[in-house]
């Protein structure tokens, strides 16, 4: 479903989720890789819900099976927060 003319377009809706990132996630952490993971519009009176991704510098060994081939990699581990945004006015409705 699209929005109707008038309500909160999806750049938007992006913009918002950002603004919401950096004020409550972020907050001065040297996160890196912050990227847009998901949109979608939920429909009428639900909004946006717009996921992003980001490292914060954790990292993960690869299996073990690949260290007996000396493969083992340390690989960032990716978190994630999805934030409802209103299509009214762009408040956030909800952050996971």
């Amino acid at each position: 479903m699209i929005p109707e003319p008038g309500i909160l377009s999806a750049d938007e809706a992006i913009e918002k989720a950002f603004e919401y990132f950096e004020k409550y996630v972020e907050r001065g952490q040297r996160l890196s890789h912050v990227l847009l993971e998901e949109l979608e519009y939920i429909g009428e009176g639900d909004g946006w819900r717009v996921v992003v991704g980001f490292d914060i510098g954790r990292t993960k060994k690869t299996n073990a099976s690949a260290v007996l081939f000396g493969e083992e990699k340390n690989e960032p581990i990716r978190e994630f927060r999805s934030f409802i945004i209103s299509e009214i006015d762009g408040s956030l409705i909800k952050l996971t």
